[in-house]
C-alpha cells in the first residue's frame, strides 16, 4: 500500500518510517502554518498580554519621537 504526504499528496518514500506523514520538512511546516491560519491561538488570559505589548510599543514610540 503506497502512502502519501498529508499536505501535498506526493508519494512517501517506501523506506520512510511508519510514523512519517509528510514528504519533506517544508511540507510539514506548510501544513502547520495552514492549521494555525485556520485556528489562530488566542492571546493568553483575557488579552492582557497583547494589551501590555501594545502599550509598551506605544510607549517606546513616544520615547523615540522625543
Amino acid at each position: 500500500m503506497e502512502r502519501h504526504c498529508t499536505h501535498c499528496g506526493e508519494p512517501l518514500d517506501e523506506a520512510a518510517p511508519a510514523h512519517r506523514h509528510y514528504c519533506t520538512d517544508a511540507c510539514r511546516q506548510a501544513a502547520y502554518r495552514t492549521r494555525i491560519a485556520k485556528n489562530p491561538v488566542p492571546a493568553s488570559g483575557s488579552g492582557g498580554t497583547a494589551l501590555w505589548v501594545m502599550a509598551l510599543g506605544v510607549g517606546l514610540l513616544m520615547l523615540a519621537r522625543r
